[in-house]
């Protein structure tokens, strides 16, 4: 058998190297809001922004990300991002059940 330099293309394993794969969206934490009064949803992670929402005490809630600057409420500076309302929440009064990644 000669070795001639050209190689076949394998069909079965050729991909179209066009439109980029999306990787998958991480999946929301879950939270429980803690305050007995609930937690307000706000439009930006600081308690002088509007309301968008709210939630009541114990309910449990998707967190999907966390802003680690945002303005302290109690000393607290951490703000978890949510989507039903969109908007933010303060940690201050949500207890999350795993590690929150950061915002992008």
């Amino acid at each position: 058998m000669a070795f001639t330099g050209v190689a076949q293309a394998d069909t079965q394993h050729v991909r179209d190297a066009g439109a980029p794969v999306a990787a998958p969206a991480a999946k929301p934490v879950k939270g429980t809001v803690t305050s007995r009064l609930g937690v307000n949803v706000r439009q930006y992670p600081t308690s002088n922004s509007k309301v968008v929402g709210t939630y009541r005490y114990k309910q449990v809630i998707d967190l999907v990300c966390k802003k680690t600057n945002g303005q302290p409420v109690n000393g607290n500076r951490v703000w978890y991002k949510v989507n039903k309302p969109n908007g933010w929440v303060t940690a201050r009064f949500v207890k999350n059940h795993a590690a929150v990644p950061l915002c992008k």
